[in-house]
């Protein structure tokens, strides 16, 4: 950690706040203090954090893929679904209505690659569907390919975001909309298999 602060041309003895919380009463300097709020944490940003994995994508990688594997996972472990009054034990949770969530959180593929293969599968025939309805001038098909590029960019960019913004901490949290966007896509492509209408826009109702 000293080097790559130094590399950042930040002071590399704050290396030893690492793994430390900032609240923290005991630290090896006084995390409040001028010095370390001039000279770390105002120049420790997302900015500087983005330089840092853009410099070394390896880094950038693991952290992707670690962020990835908490990218279905739309029920906090952590965290219990009931009140104390409820008597439940600490972190009871209820698993009504979490079945998909939960096959989803075990069976999709756990790496930021997929994400960007499964982003870029579902924009590529949503575009051969927007060409075709732009051929035929139908506007539906059209629609469908922003609504699945918005959808593909909050996957991308909530990932990416989270990790640079915020690191491994509460991933589940910061990555929600994630799991919401994936399924919304496969909601949408099911409904377009199922009534044919991927390629062509859906017939008016007499």
């Amino acid at each position: 950690p000293g080097k790559t602060l130094k590399e950042g041309k930040i002071n590399p003895q704050f290396a030893l706040l690492r793994q430390s919380v900032y609240y923290q009463s005991y630290q090896p300097v006084n995390t409040r203090g001028t010095v370390v709020q001039r000279d770390f944490v105002q120049r420790f940003d997302f900015v500087w954090v983005l330089r840092f994995y853009l410099t070394h994508l390896p880094a950038f990688g693991r952290i992707l893929d670690l962020a990835a594997k908490d990218g279905q996972l739309t029920q906090v472990k952590a965290v219990s679904n009931y009140s104390a009054a409820s008597g439940r034990t600490k972190q009871a949770q209820t698993h009504y209505f979490t079945g998909f969530s939960s096959f989803m959180g075990t069976f999709f593929p756990a790496k930021f690659a997929f994400y960007c293969l499964f982003v870029a599968v579902m924009m590529g025939l949503y575009a051969g569907g927007a060409y075709l309805g732009f051929r035929r001038h139908q506007a539906w098909p059209i629609m469908k390919l922003a609504v699945v590029t918005g959808l593909g960019s909050i996957i991308i960019g909530v990932i990416v975001i989270s990790v640079v913004g915020d690191g491994d901490a509460d991933l589940a949290k910061h990555l929600f909309m994630v799991a919401q966007s994936t399924d919304w896509l496969l909601i949408l492509l099911l409904s377009d298999v199922t009534n044919q209408t991927l390629f062509r826009e859906p017939e008016a109702a007499v």
